[in-house]
């Protein structure tokens, strides 16, 4: 049987945890402690994560690499430098868009086998194949910058981190990032996050979670940024517990996310993603929840019922709006475009 660890049963040496341990299996736990070791910043973050059942206090247990949740005694492991967060029921109701994830992003191009390509996020060559994006993801990314401005040490969230590129420039910036994401696999995953532990400088906490069950003590979160991934989610689940989290004046930012006015333009680009991808990858892709898209105004109106202000900020250039216009001109029966402005929503 596990046993709880109470704080003085740590030793912090080099930025890292271990346990004293005092059983004749020491060199079994030796093993466990080189395979699950956390990181300062894992023991740290345990004053602000929570059981996502039941929101109880977690506590560290022997052998290390699980926390026990104090209320409603759920285990939770921690492996690879990552907390797995997901309920069972999670777990199987995500299993399918999880097996179909991986090989799609990789039939996308958005795994790679270079370590420079993640280190210079969102910096990437002019000639690579994503460049168009990434140069839209920039703008996107120095007004997000900007709005949030200089952690001290506060703690943010990253909702659908991938890699951790962005808990990496938070964390640059001052900031105690969280980098929450379903997928673990890859270096498009939480598993590539390790590359910036280990080489950039930085520390953050990587942890297998759901939106609408955040494993988080309530008004903890000082920024929670949802980046590239608020169109797959529930909003009607997923903003109660951003605003339970967030501390007040607390903000909330959705970006890189497709929006439109129109829900037949988003409906249709949604069906062309599908059939590009499944023509690359051969698999079908699944989404996790959500339409796949966001409607401006239906998004602005559901970040005010939940009881947030609102502000938009569009990082597009100063002729975006002739093109669009000229398009139109040009292609009439064309679909709409989508645009990506950033929400900002103030608790």
């Amino acid at each position: 049987m596990p046993r709880l660890i109470t704080p003085s049963s740590f030793i912090k040496k080099g930025g890292q945890v271990g346990c004293i341990c005092d059983t004749a299996d020491l060199k079994l736990r030796r093993i466990n402690l080189v395979q699950n070791l956390m990181t300062q910043h894992d023991l740290e973050a345990l004053t602000v994560l929570a059981c996502p059942a039941c929101r109880g206090r977690l506590f560290p247990v022997e052998p290390l690499g699980q926390v026990r949740c104090g209320s409603c005694r759920r285990e939770y492991n921690y492996q690879g430098g990552i907390w797995r967060f997901l309920l069972p029921q999670q777990q199987a109701y995500y299993h399918p868009f999880l097996q179909n994830y991986r090989p799609a992003r990789q039939a996308d191009g958005w795994e790679r086998a270079d370590e420079s390509y993640y280190l210079n996020l969102p910096e990437i060559a002019a000639t690579d194949p994503q460049a168009p994006l990434w140069r839209l993801r920039r703008r996107s990314y120095a007004l997000l910058m900007q709005a949030s401005g200089l952690g001290q040490g506060q703690y943010a969230l990253d909702l659908g981190s991938g890699c951790g590129w962005l808990s990496r420039r938070l964390a640059e910036a001052g900031w105690r990032p969280l980098a929450f994401d379903l997928n673990l696999e890859g270096g498009d995953g939480l598993e590539g996050g390790a590359i910036y532990l280990e080489k950039a400088g930085v520390g953050f906490v990587r942890g297998q979670a759901a939106m609408h069950t955040l494993p988080l003590k309530d008004q903890t979160i000082a920024l929670g940024v949802a980046n590239g991934s608020f169109h797959y989610t529930r909003p009607e689940l997923v903003l109660p517990e951003i605003y339970r989290v967030l501390i007040p004046g607390g903000l909330f930012i959705i970006n890189d996310s497709p929006v439109y006015t129109q829900a037949a333009a988003g409906r249709a680009m949604v069906s062309e993603l599908a059939a590009r991808l499944q023509a690359k990858s051969g698999v079908n892709p699944v989404w996790p929840d959500g339409e796949g898209y966001l409607l401006l105004a239906e998004t602005q109106n559901q970040l005010e019922k939940y009881g947030f202000e609102v502000q938009l900020r569009w990082p597009e250039r100063p002729w975006s709006g002739a093109k669009r216009a000229a398009r139109r001109l040009l292609h009439p029966g064309s679909r709409q475009q989508a645009r990506f402005p950033l929400f900002l929503a103030r608790k």
